[in-house]
C-alpha cells in the first residue's frame, strides 16, 4: 500500500482579541477543537481554497486571508500524514452556523489566551512553533 501525504488548509479568524474554533465531529480528529478549514483540492491556490472552505462551512465574511504558517502533522492513531497550511483573516460579518454538521459544530469564539481543549494536532504543532496566534 502506497502512503500519501494530504494537504489541509485552515484559517485563523480573529475578532476583537478572540479566535474562531469549531468542535470537530467527523472521523478525522473528531472530538478536538480546530479552525475552520479542510482539504485542498487539486489545482487550488491557498486563498481561493480557504475562502471556499469558509463559505461551505460557516457562510461568514472575512478579510482577504494571508499565509501564516505550515505544519507537518503525523496522526499516529489513524496513520495519516498531513501538511497543514494556516492562513489568517479578520471576521467581517455573518453568523457562525455550521453548514456541515456531520463534520463540526457551530463556530465558537475563544480569547487568544484561553483556547479550548483538546486541540486538533496541527494546532498543537502550530502553537509549539509560533507560541501565540
Amino acid at each position: 500500500m502506497q502512503k500519501t501525504i494530504g494537504v489541509g488548509i485552515a484559517i485563523i479568524i480573529e475578532k476583537s482579541g478572540e479566535v474562531l474554533f469549531v468542535l470537530r465531529s467527523g472521523t478525522h480528529a473528531g472530538g478536538t477543537w480546530g479552525f475552520p478549514g479542510g482539504k485542498m483540492e487539486y489545482g487550488e491556490e491557498f486563498v481561493p481554497a480557504i475562502l471556499r472552505e469558509v463559505r461551505e462551512e460557516l457562510k461568514i465574511r472575512i478579510t482577504t486571508p494571508t499565509f501564516f504558517y505550515a505544519t507537518n502533522d503525523f496522526f499516529s492513531e489513524s496513520g495519516k500524514h498531513y501538511i497543514t497550511i494556516f492562513m489568517k483573516a479578520r471576521y467581517l460579518s455573518g453568523t457562525c452556523m455550521s453548514c456541515e454538521p456531520e463534520k463540526h459544530g457551530n463556530g465558537v469564539w475563544f480569547p487568544k489566551d484561553a483556547l479550548p481543549s483538546p486541540l486538533m494536532l496541527p494546532i498543537a504543532n502550530l502553537l509549539r512553533a509560533v507560541k501565540s496566534l
